[in-house]
């Protein structure tokens, strides 16, 4: 993918600076406290960053044992004012409409008669638009629909953009509590670039994230998991719903290494598609996943793939790497159990397996230190047990 080379890709944000100038000095200071030695031993910060390892492992479990206690609830809760929505089918008795009310023709409608969207922008919403439409044409849009009534594209500078979003080099970002999509000023959206997915990724989150008020009654689509948990993932498919309704090609993506196994899950299941994800929670996704692998695994594979994305972003503390083996024994299975033939000769079995780890692995930071003789071993093994010679 190309990349543009603009001004906030470069620009560094005064946190970031801090914080690693801050990370330097801890250096120095670990150096002159704890000096070189022919024993080892734990100093306190090495302690620090166990207790806050297994610290985090723990919250990853009490959510596991609360997924799965609310896995069979009544999701839409009434009361307070509040009423929350985790499907789509959960709507009709909230708007008082049916699915088949709203078409794509009133969502093209919306968008051109929205006074709070640009023309620039209202061409790339209504590009989005014509590609979903081809793709998933019974695709539930009452969400967007009612986000599109009041929805702005707010164009600000690259500083105030760095606040807005927590980030340095962010080109556009949505809040649901306001909804609003926030961009940079003047930015080119070209397909093929970067910039182009990002700003599809964001128009993307409208079409199933609602914080909306009906008369005094407030009414939020919580489309993550029961237990709330399951960000990331959803930030992983709502990349891949936007991206490849253009471009079923593409390697780079957002999220790149939790869309990438995402992405070899969803293309291996027979039971759910992108639509799922707009029309569904996430638990739904783990259900799907448990029903298609006949197990009751995917609410623990499913944080687990959280708490790596948590692992990489927090420097606090590092989780052992083969605390993630389990992730990639889950979605290695999937890909190999419809890929690997026991008449295969050796060559075609090495051909699915490289196949599998480039999928896996591509552009993944060295940091999340993928093992790649791991996963060798896994192929080993599957091919031995499952796929005998």
């Amino acid at each position: 993918m190309k990349r543009m080379i603009v001004p906030l890709s470069i620009v560094i944000s005064i946190l970031g600076i801090i914080l690693f100038v801050a990370s330097m000095v801890k250096s120095f200071e670990k150096q002159e406290i704890y000096p070189a030695e022919n024993t080892v031993r734990m100093n306190p910060d090495d302690r620090n960053d166990l207790e806050k390892a297994q610290k985090a492992l723990d919250e990853l479990y009490q959510y596991i044992d609360q997924e799965k206690q609310n896995f069979k609830v009544d999701t839409r809760t009434d009361g307070f004012n509040l009423i929350k929505i985790y499907n789509s089918d959960e709507l009709d008795g909230v708007f008082g409409n049916r699915r088949e009310d709203i078409t794509y023709d009133d969502i093209i409608d919306d968008i051109n008669a929205n006074t709070g969207i640009s023309l620039p922008y209202k061409k790339l919403y209504l590009t989005l638009v014509n590609n979903l439409r081809g793709q998933y044409p019974s695709l539930d849009l009452r969400i967007w629909h009612m986000n599109l009534q009041t929805l702005k594209i707010v164009e600000l500078s690259e500083m105030d953009m760095q606040l807005k979003a927590m980030s340095g080099t962010a080109s556009a970002v949505y809040r649901q509590d306001e909804n609003v999509i926030y961009t940079v000023k003047e930015y080119e959206y070209i397909p093929g670039t970067w910039e182009y997915q990002v700003i599809m990724h964001e128009m993307g989150h409208p079409i199933r994230s609602l914080n909306t008020h009906l008369g005094e009654t407030r009414v939020k689509a919580r489309f993550q998991s029961y237990s709330g948990h399951g960000t990331v993932i959803g930030e992983a498919l709502n990349s891949l719903l936007t991206l490849r309704s253009y471009d079923p090609y593409e390697k780079d993506i957002a999220y790149q290494f939790q869309s990438n196994m995402v992405e070899l899950m969803v293309t291996e299941m027979d039971n759910y598609t992108y639509q799922d994800f707009v029309e569904h929670n996430l638990t739904y996704f783990e259900q799907k996943l448990n029903e298609y692998n006949g197990d009751e695994d995917a609410v623990e594979v499913i944080g687990l793939i959280e708490l790596q994305y948590q692992d990489y972003h927090d420097k606090e503390y590092e989780i052992k790497e083969s605390t993630f083996h389990k992730v990639y024994d889950y979605i290695a299975k999937m890909y190999y159990g419809n890929h690997l033939k026991s008449d295969m000769t050796e060559e075609e079995r090495l051909k699915v397996r490289d196949e599998f780890i480039d999928k896996l692995t591509y552009d993944v930071p060295e940091e999340y230190q993928v093992n790649i003789p791991y996963l060798n071993e896994y192929f080993d093994q599957y091919c031995t047990e499952l796929v005998p010679a």
